[in-house]
Parts: C-alpha cells; sequence; structure tokens
C-alpha cells in the first residue's frame, strides 16, 4: 500500500498533470483561437528558465504563427501549458537545422528538449526544439514539436 502512494507522490512531483475538460463542447476552430489569444496575451514576449540546461528560451511571434496551425486537441493544451512544459523539459540532443531555418531564421542549430506529462490521466510525450539563433539566444520553435 505505501509502495503505490510513494508512486503516485513521485509521479506528481516528475510529471504535470493537464485535463482538456474545459474545452470539452467546443469545436477546434475555437480552441484554436482560444490558443492564438492565450499566446499573444500570456506567452509572446516572455521568457522561461529550462531546469535541466539553466538556458533562458525566449518566446516570440514566430513560434506562435506555426505552432497554431491545424492544432490537435494535445498540441493544443500542451501549447497552453509550453512554458511550464519547457521549463522542467530534459535535453534529449542538438540536431542541425533544416535549409528553410537557415535561410529563414539564419538559425544555428536547434536543441531538442523531451517532456512527458498527462493529459487526462494518459501519459504523452513530446519533443520540443528550441532554436539557437545567430545572436547565440535560445528561441522557442514549438511549430517543429511533435508528439513521441
Amino acid at each position: 500500500m505505501h509502495a503505490i502512494f510513494a508512486g503516485i507522490i513521485l509521479a506528481m512531483n516528475r510529471y504535470k498533470f493537464f485535463s482538456s475538460a474545459k474545452y470539452n463542447g467546443i469545436s477546434n476552430a475555437q480552441l484554436e483561437a482560444h490558443v492564438k489569444k492565450h499566446y499573444q496575451s500570456h506567452i509572446q514576449g516572455t521568457t522561461v528558465i529550462n531546469a535541466d540546461k539553466g538556458i533562458t528560451i525566449y518566446f516570440n511571434r514566430t513560434g506562435k504563427k506555426k505552432s497554431t496551425a491545424s492544432l490537435t486537441r494535445q498540441k493544443s493544451i500542451a501549447l497552453l501549458h509550453v512554458r511550464e512544459l519547457l521549463e522542467v523539459a530534459r535535453f534529449k540532443n542538438f540536431g542541425l537545422p533544416k535549409q528553410k531555418h537557415i535561410s529563414k531564421h539564419k538559425a544555428l542549430g536547434f536543441l531538442n528538449f523531451h517532456v512527458k506529462f498527462f493529459l487526462d490521466g494518459k501519459l504523452v510525450s513530446y519533443r520540443i526544439p528550441v532554436m539557437i539563433t545567430p545572436n547565440g539566444k535560445f528561441q522557442y520553435d514549438f511549430h517543429e514539436a511533435q508528439k513521441k
């Protein structure tokens, strides 16, 4: 019995827990509009420090524009909580930029982070890349994030 409680406490400290119940009954288009508005008013222009690497990650308009295109419900919930997720995400590896990122953003590369969280009781795993800009800053690039 104690092992069960210890396991629950460990999960609560290790993973974030989110619910999509608040958004039941609304269409994907309505949810997408809500996510865009939330990003603009609560995330865009802010920063977060990733605990694993100790780096400051910047959120700007670039990430929002692409990240809200054709959202799944899971990705919508993740985007609403992207600051919390990047704060606890673990560094996985470095990736070279694709040609489109070099020409459009002058990206030097990507730090790929991995995060797991519970959504409606199910464990979800995501990769969230953070772009390294020419001026050495780390920029959120959620439109490249993928469900693992």
